[in-house]
């Protein structure tokens, strides 16, 4: 029964976007409305912890504070008005996110803080105290415009949609799956934490301390579901790997992680907020490798676990490089939080890109190559990291040291990595080049040709089979299927053929497979026309030869004839001049045989050859298969006859002489000759000319001779010639 499989109604899909498109503005309005209401400084302050204070990082020229007199880099330690006490800062007053707070304490700390100086921000009395003891006086006015966001909230919020349209989308018009709603889900959760991340950006100095906590446990809510709704998308993509609901497991155990920090049950090692973000990647590690196990034998889902472990791996790893674990070793981060959000928002274009299947069949190399140069980056940052963290070293020493680790330990064994499993699968005309001459330079036959090149391609890719034969013709080869098969044309010219199934099927064809292919054409066809200008010249030779024996040596052979009348010297010359016709025929080339009459003619000859030495002459019953001879096949075929013929008579016995001849399994033709040779023979031939003459005729033809004694049954000596002839 066949499985059909539903899609989206198309009005679906489109509400779907729709929907996207709403909640983000709705977002951006809502953002708006809150920026009307609150105080406004006209400066932008940074958290300073552990200095107890807070930094003034930017200053608008026409805000109140530029009016008080304040600039950049003044950090403030204290904060007073008219009807408040000077207050002591802790820093906690300018935390925006979780990435600064490391305990549960923290948090409360930071809560407490902004509820302390919150209502202070909205008094025309409020001053501002610096560390080198400066009073900046600031009257704070209420509401700013959605237009005076910093830089970095727009790209957060920007990046937000653009992340929401490219998952929605996917989900709205694919084919319904775990996959796809996986790849929605985390979508929609990293989306949620950039709109989050935006409206905490959006504080210049802080934020309602009421909203603070949910807003942050949103965010923290939106990127657990998007950590963990990519690591169940492993277990379900391309293939899913178990029976049982791995991926909604493992979907709750970040959701139950996540409801931990919520509520703040217990505290996680450590960092309590971070090290729930870090848990998922050596789980999605283990996924991706069962999945690169499990498509061996399927190309296209290996191209996509090489590409959708590439583009999720790739910004992961930097992420947690550059930001979550230098948080976790309490170090200041490489990244900002908006940075960060922005960099994942790669995760989604590159799989966007994937889905487009935009150069899917590139992807091994590209992956090999990527990969490394990755891995040289992370182990630069993460010798530093280690550096900086253990000894104390400083940042600028820490990163030289590193490069040098980097330069003498991580890029020699990248190197041999690199070679052994990159280079070493490679097809390359430089490694087929002596297989391509071995098999090409000696070929004549259109139709060997052909023949001989489809299973040299076959043979070079391991393609898994030959498909369609077309009389579309094609000017270069071309990838098809995505991948899958191969497009080629044939030598001539005027057909295309289908490879398919690159590496028994294991591997995708790829651009340099479309190079090597159009080489390998092109080195054939070049030999071809040679081989056909050499043929043109040595049968040029051939026919000058022909009419040089035939007219001088023949002219003189048959003046011999007619000369000596019927004597034996005109009979030798009657032979002489038979034999020299057989060899312009040879030369010429020009005709053919079929088997069963040479044979019988071969046969017909050694009958009349015996009779005359009045020995006993059979042939055994023979079967062979229709095949034509050649006139150099017939030639050397009856001449070496004649030696066998001549050995037997010479060495022979009275006894029975028996040729038989049959055609065997793989299309040769094999011949045996037995006879009884005479007692006490201890060189058969004298010298072995005869036999070296078999020999030598036998190889050119490309078989194989063999010649030996043996017992008969009766303890006679018995010697049996065998050839064996490829027709």
């Amino acid at each position: 029964m066949s499985v059909v499989r539903s899609f989206p109604r198309p009005e679906r899909s489109y509400f779907a976007i729709f929907s996207v498109l709403l909640i983000w503005v709705l977002v951006v309005v809502v953002i708006g409305l809150d920026l009307s209401k609150r105080p406004y400084l006209g400066a932008a302050f940074e958290a300073d912890i552990d200095g107890a204070a807070i930094t003034v990082v930017a200053v608008s020229k026409t805000g109140p504070a530029a009016g008080a007199g304040l600039t950049v880099g003044k950090r403030i330690t204290h904060i007073s008005t008219d009807s408040t006490a000077k207050i002591h800062l802790s820093g906690f007053e300018a935390v925006i996110g979780r990435h600064q707070l490391h305990s549960y304490e923290m948090i409360q700390e930071t809560i407490e803080a902004k509820q302390q100086i919150w209502p202070m921000l909205f008094d025309p009395s409020l001053r501002l105290y610096s560390d080198d003891g400066q009073v900046f006086s600031v009257s704070p006015t209420v509401g700013r415009s959605v237009f005076s966001l910093p830089l970095k909230s727009y790209l957060t919020l920007v990046q937000s949609l653009l992340v929401m349209v490219i998952t929605v989308g996917i989900w709205a018009f694919a084919a319904p799956s775990r996959a796809v709603n996986y790849l929605a889900l985390s979508g929609f959760g990293l989306a949620t934490n950039a709109m989050c991340g935006s409206y905490l950006g959006s504080s210049l100095l802080t934020i309602p301390p009421e909203y603070f906590r949910g807003i942050i446990n949103l965010a923290a809510w939106g990127f657990t579901v998007f950590s963990y709704g990519l690591l169940a998308l492993f277990f379900c993509f391309p293939t899913r790997l178990f029976r049982w609901p791995i991926g909604e497991a493992i979907f709750a155990i970040g959701v139950a992680l996540q409801a931990s920090i919520s509520f703040e049950l217990f505290e996680l090692p450590l960092h309590s907020f971070q090290f729930a973000n870090l848990f998922p990647i050596p789980i999605a590690l283990f996924g991706s490798l069962l999945q690169w196990r499990r498509s061996k034998n399927d190309p296209i889902g290996r191209a996509s676990v090489m590409w959708f472990s590439l583009s999720i791996y790739g910004v992961v790893s930097a992420v947690a490089l550059l930001y979550s674990l230098p948080i976790m070793l309490k170090i200041q981060p490489i990244m900002s939080p908006h940075v960060v959000n922005f960099c994942l928002a790669f995760i989604y274009l590159g799989i966007a890109a994937g889905t487009l299947k935009y150069r899917l069949f590139d992807m091994h190399r590209v992956w090999w190559k990527t990969v490394t140069w990755l891995m040289g980056g992370f182990f630069v940052v993460a010798a530093d990291l280690f550096l900086v963290w253990q000894f104390r070293i400083d940042q600028s020493e820490a990163l030289f040291l590193s490069l040098l680790l980097a330069g003498w330990i991580y890029f020699p064994i990248r190197q041999v990595v690199f070679q052994r499993f990159l280079k070493s699968h490679e097809i390359t005309i430089h490694t087929l080049v002596p297989d391509l001459v071995s098999s090409f330079s000696s070929l004549r036959d259109d139709d060997e040709i052909e023949g001989r090149y489809i299973s040299f391609l076959q043979r070079s890719f391991d393609a898994d089979k030959i498909g369609s034969i077309s009389p579309e013709m094609v000017t270069s080869a071309q990838i098809e299927n995505n991948g899958l098969a191969l497009q080629v044309s044939n030598v001539a010219g005027n057909r295309s053929i289908q490879l398919i199934g690159k590496a028994h099927a294991r591997q995708l064809f790829s651009s340099k497979d479309v190079e090597t292919v159009d080489v390998i054409l092109n080195l054939i066809r070049g030999m071809k026309a040679t081989n056909q200008a050499l043929d043109a010249q040595q049968q040029h030779e051939r026919d000058r030869i022909v009419r040089d024996l035939h007219d001088d040596v023949g002219g003189r052979l048959l003046s011999l004839i007619y000369q000596a009348g019927d004597s034996a010297l005109a009979n030798e010359a009657r032979s002489t001049l038979a034999a020299l016709k057989e060899t312009l025929v040879v030369v010429e080339n020009t005709e053919t045989i079929d088997v069963d009459i040479a044979w019988r003619e071969i046969c017909t000859n050694a009958s009349t050859r015996f009779s005359q030495s009045e020995q006993a002459f059979a042939i055994a019953e023979h079967n062979l298969a229709p095949r034509v001879l050649s006139a150099r096949e017939y030639v050397n075929l009856k001449r070496v006859m004649f030696e066998v013929t001549s050995n037997a008579m010479k060495h022979g016995t009275q006894d029975s002489i028996v040729f038989a001849a049959r055609t065997l399994s793989d299309g040769s033709l094999e011949i045996t000759a037995s006879n009884t040779i005479k007692a006490h023979q201890e060189d058969i031939d004298g010298s072995h000319r005869g036999l070296l003459n078999i020999k030598t005729r036998i190889a050119e033809l490309g078989g194989s001779f063999r010649a030996e004694p043996r017992k008969t049954p009766l303890g006679d000596d018995q010697f049996v010639v065998t050839l064996r002839i490829p027709l």
